[in-house]
């Protein structure tokens, strides 16, 4: 019985640790992310390009409609064990890039907190950004 409980109890702090995703903003300062976040069009598609550790983080998308409104909202969050940690991160590459969603109709990108406040804009339309075509 106390494997079967110790099991169990296991089994369910792992899926937490896993499936927890904490932003990493305010631990990276939003000077930071601004310093080291570009979106970059690659074939037509809108990319994140973080060029430092200290913006690394998955993107976590959080307006769904974001093709009617023009405007992506994410936030770049940690999951698993490295929110447990902080400070701790768990990516070995000092550049990155995430893909967002096809460029038509977006006319801005928001760097948000995870209820959907921008704190900055990343990008928008009429401001310049890096064209690249993949290989």
């Amino acid at each position: 019985m106390a494997v079967v409980i110790f099991l169990v109890v296991w089994f369910a702090a792992t899926i937490y640790v896993i499936e927890r995703c904490e932003p990493i903003w305010p631990k990276s300062s939003v000077e930071g992310l601004e310093t080291n976040l570009e979106v970059v069009n690659i074939n037509g598609d809108l990319y994140i390009h973080q060029t430092d550790l200290y913006a690394m983080g998955e993107v976590c998308i959080i307006d769904f409609d974001y093709e009617e409104t023009g405007e992506f909202n994410f936030y770049l969050g940690e999951y698993g064990i490295h929110t447990l940690m902080p400070g701790t991160r768990g990516y070995n590459m000092n550049e990155r890039y995430q893909h967002l969603c096809k460029s038509e109709g977006i006319t801005k990108v928001n760097y948000c907190k995870p209820n959907g406040t921008v704190i900055f804009t990343v990008w928008q339309q009429g401001e310049e950004m890096t064209i690249l075509k993949e290989q």
